[in-house]
């Protein structure tokens, strides 16, 4: 086994979908991570046949059983399940995320009722019950028969192929598609016969595509710096960026104006690029005709970007923006620049960064 495919499977089985890129990072080193939370040594990952291994080994049964218990105790889970599931509902829950069919209250069934009732009766609460039921589960099917194996073996080789593509589109700024990827497998992908080869295949095959059409949603990225014009694409989100050297914690386009052509409010976005470290943070324009609401932009500053419209106002949405200032508000949300003196430039309106 490997850390992946243990964080895949609890996913699968408690929230029917692939990890996203957040809680995977998380639970990833909580699991690989000497220091994490619940630490189990390569060794005795990669030596498990399946998760029940490690539960049944007596060494990190504790560790194991930690983990799933916070995927039983999360939001997300109180959400899809409400807060006590009974015992038959959740093998039935199991059964339809992993399986994609409900189990028969005989034979396996009863197996699995049965487990759960003697989890309690030796003191388990019901959130340990079931995160033990669930480990023992995912290793059965793990290691069952050839079609169960198929299914959620392919499972989560579709899921990590979709965290690695969601966490590029994050990558890339794009959040918001980042998680409608993740949602495409879940609500569309899961649902197939994914034991079966050929449909496994074209599963893999709509993740590809789902995931370039996604990347592709957005224009070229734009740099405003040194620009005194600019025009994007009308029909899909572009970005324009910015430079900012978080190093000397300063603008590099503050003072400068830009004209932006074929802006579309609410749908176009900013992105800084750090110039120091050459990574980019994703920000939203939001049109605020008064007052000044400033949000984090991703870094130890806030900062507000300050435009004009090439026009009477900004309703109905102006086809062009002028850049008018940049203003970087310090930890206190105090402004550092007098904001007052730049909105009163040719009704200038500010856009605050999310």
């Amino acid at each position: 086994m490997t850390y992946q495919d243990i964080v895949q499977q609890f996913f699968i089985s408690y929230y029917d979908r692939p990890a996203d890129p957040g809680g995977y990072s998380f639970w990833l080193d909580a699991l690989s991570n000497p220091a994490g939370e619940f630490y189990i040594p390569q060794t005795v990952v990669t030596t498990a046949n399946t998760v029940d291994d490690i539960l049944n080994d007596g060494t990190y049964g504790t560790e194991i059983t930690g983990v799933i218990t916070r995927f039983g105790t999360s939001n997300e889970f109180t959400a899809k399940y409400g807060t006590d599931p009974t015992a038959d509902d959740f093998v039935n829950d199991l059964y339809m995320n992993v399986l994609n069919r409900g189990y028969v209250p005989t034979g396996d069934g009863t197996f699995w009722l049965e487990y759960y009732d003697q989890q309690i009766a030796d003191g388990a609460t019901p959130a340990e019950a079931r995160a033990n039921l669930a480990i023992l589960f995912v290793g059965g099917i793990a290691g069952g028969s050839p079609s169960d194996q198929a299914m959620i073996g392919n499972k989560v080789t579709l899921a990590n192929q979709a965290t690695t593509d969601a966490q590029s589109l994050i990558d890339a700024g794009l959040t918001d598609e980042s998680n409608q990827l993740v949602n495409y497998v879940r609500d569309d992908l899961f649902n197939q016969n994914l034991a079966d080869p050929d449909t496994f295949a074209a599963a893999e095959t709509s993740l590809a595509n789902e995931y370039d059409d996604l990347l592709d949603s957005t224009g070229a990225m734009i740099d405003l710096d040194g620009m005194t014009e600019v025009s994007g694409t009308a029909g899909v989100e572009d970005i324009f960026a910015l430079t900012f050297d978080s190093a000397s914690g300063s603008m590099v386009a503050t003072g400068t104006q830009v004209t932006i052509t074929n802006f579309t409010v609410g749908e176009d976005t900013l992105r800084f690029i750090d110039g120091n470290a050459a990574t980019a943070t994703p920000a939203q324009f939001f049109a605020a005709d008064t007052g000044i609401m400033p949000v984090s932009d991703g870094f130890d500053n806030q900062t507000l970007i300050l435009f004009r419209p090439d026009g009477d106002s900004f309703d109905p949405a102006p086809s062009s923006i002028t850049l008018v200032g940049v203003s970087n508000l310090d930890s206190a949300g105090a402004n550092q620049i007098d904001v007052a003196t730049l909105t009163a430039v040719d009704g200038a309106a500010i856009y605050e960064l999310v």
